[in-house]
């Protein structure tokens, strides 16, 4: 009896050896947790030299980080002594598409004199990219930063703590206060994590991680492993509305739109500071020319982006009219059921910013 018993305890463990090994080439799992925490400053950062696998609506893709809290993208030897910092939310950093699809690793194979370093965080507006380069530009110390502004950029803003701020005087900027503001950390411990072993097994088993998403999936019933999303033809008629920008800050749009531009014009003084050369695009993503604002201050503020980016010196590109196959067609361009830009569309964005953007 205890030479069986001891036999089954052998093979159980072989097994889970084979089990363990199998998942980690074919099927690993995300140990290191979620891909982004929050910094000394909270702000919301990607981890550093992480994989991370994301699986979701029918799509594995592969994120891979690197040292400066970005996401890695061509294995070109670039160089590293003239490096760009770019800043953006979900677009910029590749939401859905695998690291050699997205459009900075396209601008990364062009333009081979310099070193992208993409920090960009899903979720982040203007505050974000103002926090970042005032807690991290004198560590990289970039030759140049270009902002990728996006439709939700200044709402975003607007919500966020990363900055105090009293909006009072909507004529003149100077009047109005902005101050560095303080979110609380997150805490990444559940109560579980006092359990012993508990923290070692999530951190070294992809046997461990996979069934625990499996017993969460469960109780909250949502078990999609390996479940593969299809529209219905009513649901593909619709898609154009998962495209449309979704925060707006009803009347107090026009104070968004104020604090938007105050926080720009501290990127510039920051990067001037820093000794980089600062670099506004709009990707022309939404057609904000032929859509109303709605209350939303980002799309309010690009209709008159360029005479502001003009009188303050800052070089801005625009590319609405030039990506309007992408507008009467979003659905060719986005990914299925999900809106955000696919890897055609990342194709497109980088050939636009190519064609217009000479960097010396």
């Amino acid at each position: 009896m205890k030479k069986k018993f001891l036999l089954l305890i052998v093979t159980l463990i072989f097994l889970v050896i084979i089990l363990e090994g199998v998942l980690k080439i074919f099927y690993p799992q995300n140990l290191g947790g979620w891909y982004s925490e929050r910094d000394y400053a909270g702000l919301n950062i990607l981890k550093k030299n992480l994989i991370y696998h994301h699986r979701i609506n029918n799509r594995n893709i592969k994120y891979t980080f690197g040292s400066f809290n970005n996401r890695i993208t061509t294995k070109n030897n670039y160089n590293k002594e003239n490096k760009i910092l770019i800043l953006g939310d979900s677009f910029t950093f590749g939401w859905l598409v695998n690291d050699d699809h997205i459009f900075v690793n396209h601008l990364q194979n062009y333009y081979k004199k310099y070193f992208f370093i993409n920090p960009s965080v899903p979720g982040w507006g203007t505050s974000d990219y103002v926090r970042f380069t005032e807690n991290y530009c004198n560590k990289i110390k970039p030759n140049k930063i270009i902002v990728m502004l996006n439709t939700d950029d200044f709402s975003r803003a607007w919500l966020s703590n990363l900055y105090k701020f009293k909006i009072t005087d909507l004529e003149n900027i100077n009047e109005n206060l902005v101050e560095l503001g303080f979110e609380k950390q997150l805490n990444y411990n559940s109560k579980y994590h006092k359990i012993p072993f508990y923290k070692f097994f999530v951190s070294n088993s992809h046997l461990f991680v996979l069934i625990r998403q499996v017993v969460v999936d469960l109780k909250n019933k949502n078990f999609n492993l390996f479940k593969k999303f299809q529209l219905t033809n009513e649901e593909s008629k619709n898609e154009i509305n998962k495209y449309k920008p979704s925060q707006t800050l009803g009347e107090d749009y026009l104070k968004g739109n104020i604090l938007g531009k105050i926080l720009l014009l501290r990127l510039k003084d920051i990067s001037v500071s820093c000794g980089s050369e600062l670099i506004v695009i709009y990707s022309g993503w939404w057609d904000y020319k032929n859509n109303h604002h709605e209350y939303n201050p980002t799309l309010y503020f690009l209709n008159g982006a360029k005479t502001f980016f003009k009188k303050n010196n800052i070089k801005y590109y625009d590319f609405v009219e030039e990506m309007k196959n992408v507008h009467q067609n979003y659905s060719e361009y986005s990914i299925l059921n999900d809106g955000h830009p696919n890897e055609l569309a990342h194709r497109i964005i980088a050939d636009k910013i190519i064609k217009k953007l000479f960097l010396h």
